[in-house]
């Protein structure tokens, strides 16, 4: 019972978050080293991370993947395959073209992850 627990949660994210703990838990010189007194440091401290990284940026990228992540659940990017479905006629690379085309369009009034998942989606629906 308790594996079915584990399989059922571990999803990419888990693994994500776990490797994104691990510079700030692990130290920053070999423990085993006997040549000097070792003091335990971590990799990166939570002030260095707070001084240096862009928050705003990912803030962004969760919201872009949580919608990402919507659009996959409600079917919706199926949905807009199938409405395009009278293009399945066009060659792939006039397709593909056409795709970034509008993508880009679509991208300067919102997130670019928001904005690129339904088209990867529709562009990878037709193979």
């Amino acid at each position: 019972m308790g594996s079915f627990l584990f399989v059922r949660h571990i999803t990419d994210g888990t693994a994500t978050i776990f490797c994104e703990i691990l510079p700030l838990i692990l130290p920053d010189s070999n423990p085993f080293n006997r040549n000097h007194d070792w003091k335990y440091e971590p990799i990166v401290t939570w002030t260095q991370l707070e001084q240096n990284v862009s928050w705003g940026s990912i803030l962004l990228l969760g919201a872009g993947l949580t919608i990402a992540t919507a659009f996959e659940k409600s079917k919706l990017s199926d949905s807009v395959a199938q409405i395009l479905g009278f293009a399945s006629g066009v060659p792939r690379a006039a397709a593909s073209i056409i795709i970034i085309i509008v993508s880009r369009f679509f991208t300067e009034v919102t997130s670019n992850k928001y904005g690129q998942h339904p088209f990867t989606c529709i562009g990878f629906s037709g193979q």
